[in-house]
Protein backbone atom coordinates (compact mmCIF):
# COMPACT_ATOMS: atom_id res chain seq x y z
CA UNK A 1 0.00 0.00 0.00
CA UNK A 2 1.09 3.88 -0.83
CA UNK A 3 0.15 5.70 1.58
CA UNK A 4 -0.37 9.70 0.54
CA UNK A 5 -1.89 12.68 1.00
CA UNK A 6 -3.92 15.54 -0.68
CA UNK A 7 -1.91 19.21 -0.99
CA UNK A 8 -2.49 21.47 1.68
CA UNK A 9 -4.18 24.48 0.72
CA UNK A 10 -4.08 26.63 4.04
CA UNK A 11 -2.71 30.05 4.74
CA UNK A 12 1.04 28.67 5.05
CA UNK A 13 1.52 27.87 1.01
CA UNK A 14 -0.01 31.15 0.24
CA UNK A 15 2.25 33.38 -1.33
CA UNK A 16 1.09 37.43 -2.43
CA UNK A 17 -2.32 36.39 -1.26
CA UNK A 18 -2.73 33.62 -4.15
CA UNK A 19 -2.07 29.62 -3.67
CA UNK A 20 0.98 28.46 -4.69
CA UNK A 21 1.53 25.54 -5.75
CA UNK A 22 4.97 25.04 -5.10
CA UNK A 23 4.89 26.09 -1.46
CA UNK A 24 2.37 23.72 -1.04
CA UNK A 25 4.43 20.56 -2.39
CA UNK A 26 7.88 21.69 -0.57
CA UNK A 27 5.31 21.81 2.85
CA UNK A 28 4.23 18.33 1.86
CA UNK A 29 8.08 16.86 1.08
CA UNK A 30 9.37 18.95 4.16
CA UNK A 31 6.37 16.54 6.13
CA UNK A 32 8.38 13.48 4.53
CA UNK A 33 5.21 12.59 2.72
CA UNK A 34 6.58 11.72 -0.91
CA UNK A 35 2.85 10.43 -2.60
CA UNK A 36 -0.04 13.04 -3.26
CA UNK A 37 -3.03 13.96 -5.34
CA UNK A 38 -5.09 16.55 -6.63
CA UNK A 39 -7.17 18.18 -9.38
CA UNK A 40 -6.83 19.87 -12.61
CA UNK A 41 -7.35 23.46 -12.35
CA UNK A 42 -11.02 24.29 -13.39
CA UNK A 43 -10.19 26.38 -16.58
CA UNK A 44 -9.73 24.62 -19.84
CA UNK A 45 -7.27 26.44 -21.18
CA UNK A 46 -4.81 26.17 -17.61
CA UNK A 47 -4.97 22.36 -18.01
CA UNK A 48 -1.60 21.85 -19.70
CA UNK A 49 0.06 25.19 -18.84
CA UNK A 50 -0.97 24.06 -14.62
CA UNK A 51 0.34 20.44 -14.88
CA UNK A 52 3.23 21.40 -17.04
CA UNK A 53 3.63 23.81 -13.40
CA UNK A 54 2.65 21.00 -11.18
CA UNK A 55 4.42 18.31 -12.65
CA UNK A 56 7.67 21.05 -12.22
CA UNK A 57 7.12 21.71 -8.64
CA UNK A 58 6.63 17.86 -7.67
CA UNK A 59 9.88 16.77 -9.38
CA UNK A 60 11.93 19.63 -7.85
CA UNK A 61 10.13 18.90 -4.34
CA UNK A 62 10.49 14.59 -4.84
CA UNK A 63 7.12 14.39 -4.61
CA UNK A 64 5.13 11.52 -6.61
CA UNK A 65 1.53 12.08 -8.21
CA UNK A 66 -0.84 8.84 -7.27
CA UNK A 67 -4.06 10.82 -8.69
CA UNK A 68 -4.98 13.76 -10.80
CA UNK A 69 -8.39 14.12 -11.11
CA UNK A 70 -10.64 15.85 -13.24
CA UNK A 71 -12.71 18.57 -11.86
CA UNK A 72 -15.91 17.67 -12.84
CA UNK A 73 -17.88 14.37 -13.10
CA UNK A 74 -18.46 11.51 -15.21
CA UNK A 75 -22.32 11.83 -15.73
CA UNK A 76 -23.28 13.68 -18.68
CA UNK A 77 -27.27 15.38 -18.27
CA UNK A 78 -27.73 14.57 -22.15
CA UNK A 79 -27.01 12.69 -24.80
CA UNK A 80 -25.92 15.13 -27.23
CA UNK A 81 -22.82 16.10 -24.14
CA UNK A 82 -21.41 12.38 -24.14
CA UNK A 83 -19.04 12.71 -26.88
CA UNK A 84 -17.46 16.08 -25.86
CA UNK A 85 -17.62 15.24 -22.13
CA UNK A 86 -15.71 11.75 -23.00
CA UNK A 87 -13.60 13.65 -25.30
CA UNK A 88 -12.82 16.38 -22.29
CA UNK A 89 -11.56 13.06 -20.27
CA UNK A 90 -9.99 11.44 -22.75
CA UNK A 91 -7.47 14.97 -23.22
CA UNK A 92 -7.21 15.11 -19.27
CA UNK A 93 -5.56 11.34 -19.33
CA UNK A 94 -3.82 12.11 -22.21
CA UNK A 95 -2.23 15.38 -20.04
CA UNK A 96 -2.11 12.95 -16.57
CA UNK A 97 0.08 10.64 -18.66
CA UNK A 98 2.09 12.88 -19.89
CA UNK A 99 3.52 14.44 -16.45
CA UNK A 100 3.75 10.44 -14.97
CA UNK A 101 0.08 10.05 -13.70
CA UNK A 102 -1.53 7.12 -14.57
CA UNK A 103 -4.89 7.50 -12.31
CA UNK A 104 -7.84 10.12 -12.45
CA UNK A 105 -10.44 9.01 -9.86
CA UNK A 106 -13.87 10.24 -10.61
CA UNK A 107 -17.52 10.23 -9.28
CA UNK A 108 -20.26 9.54 -11.47
CA UNK A 109 -22.51 12.48 -10.13
CA UNK A 110 -25.44 13.30 -11.30
CA UNK A 111 -28.44 15.50 -12.08
CA UNK A 112 -27.36 17.83 -8.82
CA UNK A 113 -23.57 17.67 -8.75
CA UNK A 114 -23.06 15.47 -6.04
CA UNK A 115 -26.19 15.71 -4.44
CA UNK A 116 -29.60 13.42 -4.88
CA UNK A 117 -32.11 13.58 -7.57
CA UNK A 118 -34.54 11.09 -8.52
CA UNK A 119 -33.41 11.27 -11.98
CA UNK A 120 -30.40 9.84 -10.82
CA UNK A 121 -32.03 6.31 -10.30
CA UNK A 122 -33.47 6.31 -13.44
CA UNK A 123 -32.23 3.57 -15.85
CA UNK A 124 -31.66 6.55 -18.68
CA UNK A 125 -28.79 8.10 -16.21
CA UNK A 126 -27.26 4.25 -16.35
CA UNK A 127 -27.31 4.47 -20.22
CA UNK A 128 -26.18 7.89 -20.57
CA UNK A 129 -22.77 7.10 -18.01
CA UNK A 130 -22.81 3.59 -20.06
CA UNK A 131 -22.22 5.47 -23.69
CA UNK A 132 -20.24 8.32 -22.01
CA UNK A 133 -17.95 5.37 -20.88
CA UNK A 134 -17.32 3.65 -24.06
CA UNK A 135 -16.69 6.58 -25.95
CA UNK A 136 -13.90 7.34 -23.15
CA UNK A 137 -12.70 3.66 -24.03
CA UNK A 138 -13.10 4.22 -27.69
CA UNK A 139 -11.09 7.13 -27.52
CA UNK A 140 -8.72 6.23 -25.13
CA UNK A 141 -7.59 2.96 -27.16
CA UNK A 142 -7.04 5.01 -30.43
CA UNK A 143 -4.47 7.14 -28.83
CA UNK A 144 -2.80 4.12 -27.03
CA UNK A 145 -3.24 5.60 -23.84
CA UNK A 146 -1.69 4.37 -20.81
CA UNK A 147 -3.76 6.13 -18.06
CA UNK A 148 -7.04 5.11 -16.69
CA UNK A 149 -10.23 6.17 -15.36
CA UNK A 150 -11.19 5.16 -11.91
CA UNK A 151 -14.77 5.49 -11.00
CA UNK A 152 -15.70 6.79 -7.73
CA UNK A 153 -18.91 5.41 -5.83
CA UNK A 154 -20.77 8.17 -3.82
CA UNK A 155 -24.29 7.18 -2.31
CA UNK A 156 -26.28 9.85 -3.84
CA UNK A 157 -25.17 9.49 -7.45
CA UNK A 158 -25.87 6.89 -10.50
CA UNK A 159 -23.39 4.71 -8.94
CA UNK A 160 -24.11 4.38 -5.59
CA UNK A 161 -23.08 0.71 -4.10
CA UNK A 162 -20.11 -1.13 -5.29
CA UNK A 163 -22.52 -3.68 -6.95
CA UNK A 164 -23.85 -1.28 -9.32
CA UNK A 165 -19.70 -0.54 -9.81
CA UNK A 166 -18.91 -4.04 -10.59
CA UNK A 167 -21.63 -4.15 -13.08
CA UNK A 168 -20.44 -0.93 -14.60
CA UNK A 169 -17.07 -1.86 -15.17
CA UNK A 170 -18.06 -5.67 -16.35
CA UNK A 171 -20.38 -4.21 -18.97
CA UNK A 172 -18.16 -1.86 -20.55
CA UNK A 173 -14.90 -4.73 -20.24
CA UNK A 174 -12.30 -2.30 -21.11
CA UNK A 175 -8.51 -1.06 -18.56
CA UNK A 176 -9.53 2.39 -19.48
CA UNK A 177 -12.39 2.12 -17.06
CA UNK A 178 -11.43 0.88 -13.40
CA UNK A 179 -13.00 1.42 -10.29
CA UNK A 180 -11.84 3.47 -6.91
CA UNK A 181 -12.67 2.42 -3.55
CA UNK A 182 -14.04 5.10 -1.09
CA UNK A 183 -16.55 2.93 0.71
CA UNK A 184 -17.16 6.60 3.20
CA UNK A 185 -19.34 7.15 0.44
CA UNK A 186 -21.61 4.62 0.80
CA UNK A 187 -22.38 4.52 4.25
CA UNK A 188 -25.99 5.39 5.50
CA UNK A 189 -27.67 5.42 8.96
CA UNK A 190 -28.51 1.59 8.30
CA UNK A 191 -24.50 0.76 8.89
CA UNK A 192 -22.56 3.67 10.00
CA UNK A 193 -22.18 2.12 12.99
CA UNK A 194 -21.62 -1.50 12.48
CA UNK A 195 -19.75 -1.41 8.87
CA UNK A 196 -17.13 -3.69 8.81
CA UNK A 197 -18.51 -6.49 7.12
CA UNK A 198 -19.64 -4.03 4.26
CA UNK A 199 -16.23 -2.87 3.46
CA UNK A 200 -15.23 -6.46 3.21
CA UNK A 201 -18.31 -7.51 0.67
CA UNK A 202 -17.20 -4.02 -1.44
CA UNK A 203 -13.48 -5.03 -1.53
CA UNK A 204 -14.78 -8.84 -2.39
CA UNK A 205 -17.36 -7.00 -5.06
CA UNK A 206 -14.90 -5.22 -6.74
CA UNK A 207 -12.24 -7.82 -6.63
CA UNK A 208 -9.32 -7.12 -9.44
CA UNK A 209 -11.47 -3.85 -10.53
CA UNK A 210 -9.60 -1.53 -7.66
CA UNK A 211 -6.94 1.12 -8.86
CA UNK A 212 -6.56 3.23 -5.93
CA UNK A 213 -8.33 4.57 -2.78
CA UNK A 214 -9.50 7.52 -0.62
CA UNK A 215 -9.04 7.62 3.17
CA UNK A 216 -11.63 9.96 5.28
CA UNK A 217 -12.88 9.32 8.90
CA UNK A 218 -17.18 9.79 9.50
CA UNK A 219 -19.48 10.47 12.32
CA UNK A 220 -23.34 10.50 12.29
CA UNK A 221 -24.38 13.88 12.34
CA UNK A 222 -26.44 15.54 15.80
CA UNK A 223 -29.85 15.62 14.38
CA UNK A 224 -32.88 13.94 14.14
CA UNK A 225 -32.98 13.84 10.55
CA UNK A 226 -30.49 10.94 9.03
CA UNK A 227 -26.56 12.84 7.90
CA UNK A 228 -23.57 12.08 8.32
CA UNK A 229 -20.45 14.07 8.40
CA UNK A 230 -17.13 14.50 7.26
CA UNK A 231 -13.79 14.59 9.56
CA UNK A 232 -10.38 14.00 10.07
CA UNK A 233 -8.86 10.53 10.52
CA UNK A 234 -9.07 9.83 14.03
CA UNK A 235 -11.71 12.22 14.93
CA UNK A 236 -14.81 9.61 13.74
CA UNK A 237 -16.03 6.12 13.72
CA UNK A 238 -15.00 4.88 10.70
CA UNK A 239 -13.38 0.96 11.11
CA UNK A 240 -9.65 2.01 9.55
CA UNK A 241 -8.38 -1.42 10.72
CA UNK A 242 -10.31 -3.54 8.77
CA UNK A 243 -10.45 -1.11 5.03
CA UNK A 244 -6.41 -1.20 5.49
CA UNK A 245 -6.64 -4.62 5.64
CA UNK A 246 -8.57 -5.08 3.16
CA UNK A 247 -6.02 -2.20 0.87
CA UNK A 248 -3.06 -4.43 1.66
CA UNK A 249 -4.60 -7.59 0.09
CA UNK A 250 -4.78 -5.18 -3.70
CA UNK A 251 -1.40 -4.65 -5.36
CA UNK A 252 1.42 -3.64 -3.16
CA UNK A 253 1.47 -0.27 -5.52
CA UNK A 254 -1.75 0.58 -4.72
CA UNK A 255 -2.43 4.51 -3.88
CA UNK A 256 -4.04 4.90 -0.45
CA UNK A 257 -4.74 8.87 -0.57
CA UNK A 258 -6.09 10.83 2.70
CA UNK A 259 -8.17 13.03 1.56
CA UNK A 260 -10.02 16.49 2.18
CA UNK A 261 -7.84 18.03 4.63
CA UNK A 262 -6.67 22.09 3.48
CA UNK A 263 -4.70 22.48 6.84
CA UNK A 264 -0.66 21.10 6.42
CA UNK A 265 -1.03 20.27 10.30
CA UNK A 266 -4.54 18.50 9.50
CA UNK A 267 -3.07 16.62 6.78
CA UNK A 268 0.48 15.59 9.00
CA UNK A 269 -1.53 14.79 11.74
CA UNK A 270 -4.16 12.38 9.57
CA UNK A 271 -0.85 10.46 8.09
CA UNK A 272 0.35 9.53 11.61
CA UNK A 273 -2.91 8.15 12.56
CA UNK A 274 -2.67 6.11 9.56
CA UNK A 275 0.53 5.18 9.87
CA UNK A 276 0.13 3.75 13.40
CA UNK A 277 -3.16 2.28 12.52
CA UNK A 278 -1.15 0.23 9.66
CA UNK A 279 1.77 -0.84 11.76
CA UNK A 280 -0.60 -1.81 14.00
CA UNK A 281 -2.05 -4.39 12.18
CA UNK A 282 1.59 -5.21 10.46
CA UNK A 283 0.52 -3.79 7.22
CA UNK A 284 3.44 -3.21 4.39
CA UNK A 285 3.56 0.51 3.55
CA UNK A 286 5.50 1.32 0.31
CA UNK A 287 9.19 2.29 0.66
CA UNK A 288 9.20 1.67 4.31
CA UNK A 289 10.47 -0.91 6.26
Amino acid sequence: MRLGTCLPHDESVYKNGEFNIEKSVEELARANITLTMTNFPIEESEWESGSVRLSRALHQAGVSLAEYNPSFTLQPLERSQCRLHAEKLVKKMAIAEQIGCLNLAICTGGYNGYGPHPRNRRHESWELLKETCYIVSEEASKRQLRSRILIEMVYTSVIRTPEELAKLIGEIDSPYIQGHMDIANCLNFDNIYDHSEYIRKAFNTLDGRIGSAHIKDLVPGESYLPCIEQRKPGEGIFDFGTYLECISQLPADTPAMIEHLEKLDDIKQAYEHIRSIARSKKIPLWGES
